[in-house]
């Protein structure tokens, strides 16, 4: 841990020797100088806010990042300000104490990816599509451009199941995962909910005529024989799609809509795409 002290004129009075071996500064030339003069003008401005802050009275904690050495990437740092109040009540310095979390941060977001990712596909998961759906309809109100809502299925799935078993109902799960995700752009996101049940959200949509085109373009990608262990395997999909444009419509009455269009699909003689246009 580093631990430094600053005076009123965010000069260093004190520094620890971790100081130097965390940030390449030498404490007998960094002592008495400016946090300007030792870590540089973007340092400090990332800094200035929160002394003041300090200054003030508050105890403040935030976090910062640098570069690291060779290829280890970036190091993030959280940094906790404490206020050294005199006896007159009066802040005449600040206690900086500094912790390293790069494991930490890492971690973290290893489990936000893993709390996010549907662990058989590796796309996203239910929980991570009800956030975007949310934000996606907020998006859309805002700027005015219709997105879209597909929701597919695999056409006879169970009976997939039944017949080769789990493991080729898994790989099968995979692979219509994989397709879905390189049929649609880089900003669409793909999910499963549950089973074999997929949604994509489609934002900034131009037309009706648009979504109709990429639910073709699925179609046709899943079309093409699945290669299994047990050989070649016809699949294919029913896709429902809601169109949304604005309005009051929740998140889960959009779902409903999608999902009402998937049955139509299936009414249709499955293999093909429906369109519902929200009210």
């Amino acid at each position: 841990m580093v631990i430094v002290y600053i005076d009123r004129g965010h000069r260093y009075q004190f520094i620890n020797a971790t100081f130097e071996k965390w940030f390449g500064r030498s404490r007998e030339e960094s002592m008495m100088q400016s946090i300007r003069d030792v870590l540089g003008e973007e340092a400090y401005q990332l800094r200035e806010a929160y002394l003041q802050r300090a200054f003030a009275g508050e105890e403040v904690e935030y976090e910062f990042t640098v570069d690291a050495e060779g290829a280890a990437g970036r190091r993030a740092f959280q940094t906790s300000y404490v206020p050294d109040v005199g006896e007159s009540g009066t802040v005449e310095g600040v206690y900086g104490l500094i912790h390293e979390i790069t494991k930490t941060k890492a971690e973290h977001t290893a489990l936000q990816f893993a709390a996010a990712t549907d662990t058989l596909t590796g796309i996203a998961n239910r929980r991570r599509f009800d956030e975007q759906m949310a934000q996606s309809m907020q998006r859309t109100r805002a700027a005015r451009a219709p997105m879209a809502l597909a929701y597919l299925d695999i056409d006879r799935f169970k009976a997939i199941n039944d017949s080769l078993g789990h493991h080729a109902g898994d790989e099968v799960l995979k692979e219509f995962a994989a397709r879905l995700a390189r049929s649609v752009r880089a900003s669409d996101l793909v999910a499963r909910l549950a089973g074999d049940e997929f949604v994509i959200i489609l934002e900034g949509v131009n037309s009706a005529a648009e979504v109709r085109q990429i639910g073709a373009k699925i179609i046709d990608a899943v079309r093409q024989p699945f290669e299994l262990a047990s050989g070649p395997l016809p699949v294919t999909t029913s896709i429902g799609i809601a169109i949304f444009r604005e309005g009051a419509l929740t998140p889960a009455q959009l779902l409903d809509l999608a999902d009402q269009a998937l049955y139509a699909a299936k009414g249709q003689g499955r293999d093909g795409v429906a369109l519902l246009e929200a009210a």
